[in-house]
Protein backbone atom coordinates (compact mmCIF):
# COMPACT_ATOMS: atom_id res chain seq x y z
CA UNK A 1 0.00 0.00 0.00
CA UNK A 2 1.54 3.40 -0.84
CA UNK A 3 1.18 6.10 1.13
CA UNK A 4 -1.64 8.49 -0.13
CA UNK A 5 -3.82 5.16 -0.03
CA UNK A 6 -2.71 4.59 3.56
CA UNK A 7 -3.74 8.31 4.55
CA UNK A 8 -6.72 8.19 2.80
CA UNK A 9 -7.63 5.23 5.01
CA UNK A 10 -6.67 7.05 8.00
CA UNK A 11 -8.80 9.96 7.27
CA UNK A 12 -11.92 8.46 6.32
CA UNK A 13 -11.27 6.05 9.10
CA UNK A 14 -11.44 9.47 11.77
CA UNK A 15 -14.24 10.71 9.51
CA UNK A 16 -16.02 7.86 10.49
CA UNK A 17 -15.35 7.45 14.58
CA UNK A 18 -16.36 11.58 14.51
CA UNK A 19 -19.83 10.70 12.79
CA UNK A 20 -20.72 7.71 15.55
CA UNK A 21 -20.44 10.65 18.55
CA UNK A 22 -23.81 11.73 18.79
CA UNK A 23 -25.47 13.52 21.52
CA UNK A 24 -27.33 12.19 24.33
CA UNK A 25 -31.66 11.22 23.26
CA UNK A 26 -34.24 12.29 25.94
CA UNK A 27 -34.05 8.77 27.42
CA UNK A 28 -33.89 7.41 31.38
CA UNK A 29 -30.79 7.61 32.88
CA UNK A 30 -29.73 4.69 33.98
CA UNK A 31 -26.23 3.16 35.69
CA UNK A 32 -23.21 4.49 33.02
CA UNK A 33 -26.11 5.65 30.85
CA UNK A 34 -26.82 9.32 30.57
CA UNK A 35 -30.46 10.98 30.26
CA UNK A 36 -32.96 12.43 33.19
CA UNK A 37 -33.52 10.97 36.60
CA UNK A 38 -36.11 12.28 38.82
CA UNK A 39 -37.44 11.80 42.39
CA UNK A 40 -40.73 12.50 43.58
CA UNK A 41 -39.69 13.88 47.45
CA UNK A 42 -43.15 15.07 48.97
CA UNK A 43 -46.43 15.72 47.79
CA UNK A 44 -45.93 17.81 44.52
CA UNK A 45 -42.21 18.34 44.93
CA UNK A 46 -39.53 16.55 42.89
CA UNK A 47 -35.48 16.85 41.77
CA UNK A 48 -34.90 16.34 38.13
CA UNK A 49 -31.78 16.14 36.54
CA UNK A 50 -30.69 15.72 33.43
CA UNK A 51 -26.84 14.36 32.65
CA UNK A 52 -25.65 14.76 28.70
CA UNK A 53 -22.12 12.98 26.98
CA UNK A 54 -19.57 14.34 25.84
CA UNK A 55 -21.52 15.53 22.48
CA UNK A 56 -24.51 16.98 24.57
CA UNK A 57 -24.43 20.65 24.26
CA UNK A 58 -25.15 22.50 27.59
CA UNK A 59 -28.81 24.02 25.73
CA UNK A 60 -29.79 20.46 25.20
CA UNK A 61 -29.26 19.83 28.85
CA UNK A 62 -31.62 22.69 29.98
CA UNK A 63 -34.31 21.83 27.64
CA UNK A 64 -34.15 18.24 28.10
CA UNK A 65 -34.33 18.87 32.27
CA UNK A 66 -37.44 21.27 31.89
CA UNK A 67 -39.02 18.87 29.27
CA UNK A 68 -39.15 16.07 31.80
CA UNK A 69 -40.19 18.68 34.53
CA UNK A 70 -43.21 19.76 32.35
CA UNK A 71 -43.76 16.01 31.81
CA UNK A 72 -43.61 15.40 35.47
CA UNK A 73 -46.33 18.00 36.02
CA UNK A 74 -48.65 16.94 33.38
CA UNK A 75 -48.38 13.19 34.74
CA UNK A 76 -49.30 14.73 37.61
CA UNK A 77 -52.35 16.08 36.38
CA UNK A 78 -50.90 19.75 37.44
CA UNK A 79 -50.72 22.35 34.91
CA UNK A 80 -47.72 24.22 35.48
CA UNK A 81 -44.04 23.80 37.57
CA UNK A 82 -42.32 26.34 39.44
CA UNK A 83 -38.05 25.80 39.27
CA UNK A 84 -37.67 26.99 43.39
CA UNK A 85 -34.05 26.10 43.72
CA UNK A 86 -31.33 24.86 40.93
CA UNK A 87 -28.14 23.10 41.56
CA UNK A 88 -27.41 24.46 38.02
CA UNK A 89 -25.05 23.36 35.39
CA UNK A 90 -22.14 20.84 36.12
CA UNK A 91 -19.11 20.41 33.51
CA UNK A 92 -17.91 16.87 34.06
CA UNK A 93 -14.43 17.00 32.64
CA UNK A 94 -11.76 14.24 31.96
CA UNK A 95 -8.53 14.23 30.37
CA UNK A 96 -5.37 12.42 29.56
CA UNK A 97 -1.96 13.89 29.39
CA UNK A 98 1.80 13.29 29.70
CA UNK A 99 3.13 9.90 30.45
CA UNK A 100 6.32 9.13 31.84
CA UNK A 101 8.09 5.67 31.88
CA UNK A 102 11.38 4.56 33.06
CA UNK A 103 13.19 0.83 32.76
CA UNK A 104 16.41 -1.09 33.80
CA UNK A 105 17.15 -4.23 32.57
CA UNK A 106 20.00 -7.01 32.31
CA UNK A 107 20.69 -9.61 29.40
CA UNK A 108 23.55 -11.50 30.17
CA UNK A 109 26.74 -9.85 30.80
CA UNK A 110 25.13 -6.10 29.79
CA UNK A 111 22.95 -3.99 31.43
CA UNK A 112 21.43 -1.19 29.90
CA UNK A 113 19.02 1.43 31.23
CA UNK A 114 16.36 3.60 29.62
CA UNK A 115 14.34 6.50 29.93
CA UNK A 116 11.36 7.45 27.67
CA UNK A 117 8.86 10.17 27.55
CA UNK A 118 5.89 9.76 25.62
CA UNK A 119 2.99 12.38 25.49
CA UNK A 120 -0.20 11.68 23.94
CA UNK A 121 -2.62 14.04 22.16
CA UNK A 122 -4.39 15.73 25.40
CA UNK A 123 -8.04 15.01 25.16
CA UNK A 124 -10.69 17.06 27.00
CA UNK A 125 -13.94 15.63 27.34
CA UNK A 126 -17.01 17.83 28.45
CA UNK A 127 -19.91 16.97 29.66
CA UNK A 128 -22.95 18.59 31.39
CA UNK A 129 -25.42 17.95 33.85
CA UNK A 130 -28.19 19.86 35.50
CA UNK A 131 -29.96 19.11 39.04
CA UNK A 132 -33.32 21.55 39.99
CA UNK A 133 -36.02 20.95 42.51
CA UNK A 134 -39.72 21.72 41.01
CA UNK A 135 -42.57 21.80 42.25
CA UNK A 136 -45.78 21.54 40.18
CA UNK A 137 -49.49 23.20 40.75
CA UNK A 138 -52.69 22.75 39.36
CA UNK A 139 -54.24 26.03 37.74
CA UNK A 140 -53.17 29.26 36.04
CA UNK A 141 -49.54 30.12 36.15
CA UNK A 142 -48.28 32.55 37.65
CA UNK A 143 -47.27 35.49 35.32
CA UNK A 144 -45.27 37.51 38.31
CA UNK A 145 -42.85 34.56 38.53
CA UNK A 146 -40.15 33.74 36.07
CA UNK A 147 -38.96 30.30 37.35
CA UNK A 148 -42.96 29.26 36.42
CA UNK A 149 -43.51 27.19 33.59
CA UNK A 150 -46.63 26.28 31.98
CA UNK A 151 -46.33 22.28 30.97
CA UNK A 152 -48.01 21.99 28.57
CA UNK A 153 -46.70 25.30 26.21
CA UNK A 154 -43.22 24.63 26.95
CA UNK A 155 -43.71 21.10 25.59
CA UNK A 156 -45.21 22.54 22.53
CA UNK A 157 -42.29 25.32 22.66
CA UNK A 158 -39.47 22.51 22.92
CA UNK A 159 -41.14 19.63 21.45
CA UNK A 160 -39.23 19.90 17.94
CA UNK A 161 -36.10 19.73 19.80
CA UNK A 162 -36.82 16.49 21.89
CA UNK A 163 -34.73 13.66 20.09
CA UNK A 164 -35.50 10.49 21.77
CA UNK A 165 -33.35 6.78 21.23
CA UNK A 166 -33.60 5.09 18.00
CA UNK A 167 -36.71 2.76 17.76
CA UNK A 168 -38.56 4.32 20.37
Amino acid sequence: MNTHNGLSLTLLSVLILAGCATATPYQQGGENRPGYRDVKLEGNKYRVSFEGNSSTPQETVQNYLLYRASEIALNGGYDYFIVSDEEGMSKIEGSSGPAFSTGLGFGGRRSFSSVGLGYGNATIEQQYKSTAYVAAYKGKVPEDNPRAYDARELQKNLGDKIVRPKGK
